[in-house]
């Protein structure tokens, strides 16, 4: 014991010995002292480190957070109430980049007015040659609350009619959710959702009659797949009467807002083959937050008409109402001729809402 002060003594002065003897335990032996560190000192020492590493964490990813904040501002901001004709392609890039990211964008609009002159003779033929149908839906809705947590959902199935309006004062087309015998179905008892209707009617934005109440931008091609044309579009705010209707049931008042959106066109036919829409930013409803659609259309022949009609095969509905989000997917399959003369005597119900 006398060998080991001394020597530490002789290297450490007195004072700084006796603070530093604490980090050490003396036992003493039959043979003599026997020394090993006190756990104390371990804790404490452990403690600090962790200390450190955590702090160390913290500011490191601290200032991380800062710099890719940093970074995406000067982007979201000024792209946040735009519209989607006035945005830069890097906003597009940004604002849709699960649905643009193949797109090779354009800044000449030469090709815009000859793709819409034959996008409308298209779509003028559609409504001009289309016959009443029924289809199946099959709807799910889903109702999401605080982080995006599904509360609840629900699983539907309709019979779905298209049926032809000649009269110009109205849409082209009407359309009514049934039973199996073609019965209405009475849709204020959907309680705690949101469900949709009116996509098979959509693309008369691009009819000749309408085409004036939007505005439109070529965006330029698909780079993969069909190759196919992408414009822009977005209704002039309070101008036409297809602008989307909005229910607040609670209030029971109804309110018409300008969508925008995105069409892909086949090079081709210059048929529409998808679309998304969502509403103008500034103009939504004060009890909807966001809305967006995105519509995939699929070509439908029938027996004995010569015309093929392209109508919607799968549609989601996204939307943020008073902090909670629905979702609504719709399936449609099984369209067949319908016709209110000799498949069942139908007393057409309100339009679906």
């Amino acid at each position: 014991m006398r060998i080991a002060n001394e020597h530490c003594q002789e290297i450490i002065p007195p004072r700084a010995w006796e603070r530093f003897r604490g980090f050490f335990v003396f036992s003493p032996t039959h043979s003599g002292m026997r020394i090993r560190p006190n756990p104390l000192f371990f804790f404490i020492m452990a403690f600090l480190s962790l200390f450190y590493c955590i702090s160390d964490s913290f500011f490191s990813m601290d200032a991380l957070a800062q710099e890719k904040s940093a970074a995406i501002k000067p982007m979201a901001s000024p792209a946040k109430n735009k519209t989607v004709i006035d945005m830069t392609a890097e906003e597009l890039r940004q604002s849709y980049s699960s649905v643009l990211r193949e797109v090779e964008f354009v800044q000449s609009q030469d090709e815009l007015n000859p793709l819409l002159a034959k996008i409308g003779e298209r779509v003028e033929t559609f409504f001009r040659d289309f016959s009443n149908t029924s289809s199946k839906e099959e709807v799910l809705l889903q109702r999401l609350g605080y982080a995006d947590r599904l509360e609840s959902s629900m699983e539907r199935t309709f019979y779905y009619l298209i049926l032809f309006n000649p009269n110009d004062n109205h849409p082209l087309l009407q359309e009514y959710r049934t039973d199996k015998t073609f019965r209405a179905i009475d849709q204020n008892g959907i309680t705690g959702f949101f469900i949709t209707s009116g996509y098979s009617c959509l693309s008369v934005l691009f009819h000749p009659k309408y085409i004036q109440d939007s505005t439109f931008r070529y965006l330029g091609r698909q780079s993969s797949g069909s190759c196919s044309h992408i414009i822009a579009f977005a209704q002039k705010s309070g101008i036409g009467s297809n602008l989307v209707k909005f229910t607040d049931t609670d209030q029971d008042k109804s309110i018409r807002v300008p969508l925008q959106g995105i069409v892909w066109v086949d090079p081709s036919t210059y048929q529409i083959l998808r679309m998304r829409t969502s509403l103008v930013p500034a103009e939504n409803p004060s009890f909807i937050a966001t809305q967006t659609t995105d519509i995939q259309f699929s070509e439908i022949r029938f027996n004995g008409v010569p015309q093929q009609f392209w109508l919607p095969r799968e549609v989601n509905v996204n939307m943020r109402i008073s902090g909670k989000t629905y979702r609504n997917l719709h399936r449609y399959s099984e369209y067949r001729l319908f016709s209110t003369d000799t498949d069942v005597k139908f007393a057409q119900p309100k339009p679906a809402k």
